[in-house]
């Protein structure tokens, strides 16, 4: 922004050492503004670092709402060109950050500038290229003690680590016009979180297992589980945490960990009630001995300072509060912890799969483990990578604790925590099996969602999955069921959240156990929000819909974002009138769901047979692959067919000679076989016209197009629609 004034205004400018990716150190000029959140460099001083690259999509908010894209950072460190100080930095690489600073020379000669200080740029006050920009994330770690006032008319020197900066308005000796620069710049949701909102969003509704073919990564990280995983005598599980890499590779953690810290303790001042929320999780961590005070002295060989910060969780019915550990913050060195950790592998079915069965049955049951990850101990050989800085009171001087269990925010918690549930179920499988299915089967992460045919085999499940994981630290809590006169935790009916993750949801499932009906919460909040394209990807790619209950709804969602694409639209003008009715329709509809009730049990009661159909054209393989061994096939006699009634006849034969594993397969297939009038078309002519007429249609759409499993899906949808 430019404008013309007399009185002049100086900004801070400060000599720099940047590091380079050969480990040296070039000079730089950076700009110091606290206005912006993040820090950048210029696209010519990021090619002289020659660093690493980084994805990074976020959106710039300036004056007046003007708006630009960033989509690259760098990751390095930057040094006083007067002191030791270093500081590890984020830099987002913009093309130029500001015309020269100042724009014109500024006469200095009645400035009263102390001889006996060090300036941070001696030549502030000739013009000069901007280099870089550091904004307020480590403008204020820089500022010192120590200001001097020249007086109303000239700048105010300001001591930092950097030097002493000189800022301010000044007046000048004569009167003239100058442009001024305003330097802001804020930091809006990151269109790289979006994405991965988003991906989730279109994946929710595939249906997949896991993978039983594991990556060398995986095999390795799950023999690294299995050769050190024991059972301490309190029962509980003690694991080594999988480094994939030199533990060596880690430098400096703790200067960022005590920056981030003193910025959270900042916060928590300005905030009682979080401090005091803040306070009760951390208290709980050291009375429960999942954390220890240890030596003021950081220890000579390799170790990791975690920084920490709050997440809020409104919606949770215990845990307002998760204090979440960042173990991908980096060191000096570039490398993180969860860097150079193995990640492992997923051993849990998807969310889907575990919900599908928990509508099978009659009776359901639930519950969570407290604290799971912190149930499960690391080996003491490893807990100084789980260091953290921590006080209760700024008047109190700073403490180092080390985390002695499973800690929130490794690369390997999940998988390390499950897998001491999977280890359990195996224990238990020939005293407990019905129990070890449960906890094998019936647990996504920590939440439990099971449930049996009759009341009496929930209250041994409830009562020996209990005793099998308390013998091991897991203590579950919240039971609830829909069982009748059953014993839960609370007499007083709760919906029980069903999520993959603490993210927050515009759209939600829970279930209802004193109706035994799943219903959707609405997070209305979106109501009010301004109709762009950010806004309505960012609301749309929250819709949560693991079981597939609301297709209708969430097809209208997926259009519509198909649709904003085609118009190519920037992501914060406002969209077309057209889609702008669609929007507020679908904004209407989502705030109806809370009203419908699903029943969780699919079944009825007396049970009535249920028939799927289903057709194939070329082969039987194929078809059972598909749909299961059907209970009556009816054959037209067509040529791929005939070489499978030769099987079937065969398979006659071989029961009549009394071949009893045969007879008994057959028996409980219970597979039929008969033949139709050949291309009857009420039997099946016009099902094989249809599947000509879908095949001419993809080949007029695709021809030899490699489209991806989503591409392949909606053009198969759009020919299903027009068949």
């Amino acid at each position: 922004m430019h404008a013309t004034v007399s009185d002049k205004v100086i900004l801070a400018t400060a000599v720099i050492k940047i590091k380079t990716n050969s480990g040296d150190f070039v000079l730089a000029r950076a700009l110091l503004d606290s206005g912006s959140q993040i820090n950048f460099v210029t696209e010519e001083l990021a090619q002289r670092l020659h660093l690493r690259r980084e994805d990074s999509c976020i959106s710039l908010l300036g004056i007046g709402e003007s708006n630009s894209q960033v989509k690259k950072k760098i990751h390095t460190v930057v040094k006083s060109r007067v002191g030791c100080n270093e500081y590890a930095i984020d830099l987002w690489i913009l093309k130029s950050i500001s015309g020269y600073q100042p724009d014109h020379t500024v006469n200095v000669s009645g400035w009263k500038i102390p001889d006996n200080i060090q300036l941070a740029d001696p030549y502030f006050f000739k013009p000069q290229k901007i280099d870089l920009l550091i904004g307020a994330e480590t403008f204020f770690d820089l500022l010192s003690v120590g200001q001097i006032k020249q007086g109303p008319e000239c700048p105010i020197l300001q001591k930092t680590s950097l030097g002493w900066i000189v800022s301010g308005r000044y007046t000048p000796g004569e009167k003239s016009h100058q442009k001024m620069t305003v330097n802001l710049s804020y930091q809006e949701e990151s269109l790289s979180s979006i994405d991965k909102t988003l991906l989730k969003f279109w994946t929710v509704e595939d249906v997949r297992s896991p993978s039983k073919v594991l990556s060398a990564e995986q095999q390795s990280c799950e023999d690294h589980f299995t050769n050190n995983v024991r059972r301490l005598p309190s029962g509980r599980f003690e694991v080594r945490l999988p480094f994939k890499s030199d533990s060596h590779q880690l430098g400096c953690s703790f200067e960022v960990a005590k920056r981030r810290f003193l910025s959270l303790e900042k916060r928590l001042t300005r905030d009682p009630e979080l401090k005091r929320m803040y306070l009760e999780f951390m208290e709980e961590y050291v009375e429960m001995g999942h954390m220890s005070e240890v030596s003021h002295i950081l220890p000579s060989t390799p170790h990791y300072v975690i920084p920490h910060q709050c997440v809020l969780r409104p919606q949770s019915t215990s845990t307002k509060l998760r204090v979440v550990f960042d173990a991908s913050c980096r060191t000096s060195t570039h490398k993180a912890l969860n860097d150079i950790l193995m990640v492992g592998p997923t051993i849990q079915e998807e969310l889907f799969s575990t919900l599908l069965r928990f509508r099978l049955h009659k009776y359901a049951l639930t519950a969570d483990i407290k604290k799971m990850y912190r149930q499960v101990m690391v080996h003491e050989a490893d807990r100084n990578y789980q260091l953290i800085v921590w006080r209760k009171d700024p008047s109190d001087s700073l403490r180092l604790f080390r985390l002695n269990t499973v800690t929130y925010g490794t690369a390997p918690a999940p998988f390390l925590a499950i897998r001491c549930l999977i280890q359990l179920s195996e224990i238990a499988k020939s005293s407990h099996p019905m129990a070890a299915e449960v906890i094998r089967q019936d647990f996504y992460v920590d939440d439990m969602l099971t449930g049996a045919a009759c009341v009496e085999d929930l209250k041994t499940i409830k009562s020996e999955v209990s005793q099998i994981l308390l013998g091991a630290g897991f203590e579950l809590a919240k039971w609830f069921s829909n069982a009748p006169g059953f014993s839960a935790s609370n007499s007083t009916p709760k919906p029980i959240t069903i999520s993959e993750t603490d993210a927050t949801k515009t759209l939600g499932v829970i279930w209802l156990p004193n109706k035994d009906v799943f219903q959707f919460r609405i997070d209305d909040s979106f109501m009010g929000l301004k109709a762009t394209k950010r806004n309505i990807l960012s609301v749309t790619s929250r819709l949560f819909d693991p079981l597939g209950l609301l297709s209708p709804l969430i097809i209208k969602a997926k259009i519509l974002l198909q649709e904003l694409w085609l118009q190519k639209l920037e992501w914060d003008e406002s969209i077309p009138l057209s889609l702008d009715t669609s929007w507020q329709q679908l904004k209407s509809n989502l705030t109806q769901l809370q009203n419908i009730k699903v029943p969780r049990y699919l079944f009825t009661e007396p049970t009535s047979p249920i028939e799927i159909h289903g057709f194939a054209d070329a082969s039987i393989r194929a078809f059972v692959g598909r749909t299961g061994c059907p209970s009556r096939v009816h054959c037209d006699n067509a040529t791929n067919f005939v070489g499978a009634s030769r099987h079937l006849e065969e398979l006659r034969r071989r029961v009549e000679a009394e071949e009893n594993a045969v007879r008994d397969f057959a028996s409980r297939s219970g597979c039929e076989f008969a033949f139709i009038p050949p291309r009857a078309p009420h039997f099946g002519g016009l099902w094989e016209a249809g599947v000509k007429s879908a095949k001419h249609l993809l080949l007029r759409t695709v021809g030899n197009a490699l489209l991806t499993l989503e591409e392949l899906q909606t053009v198969v949808v759009a020919v299903e629609a027009v068949l």
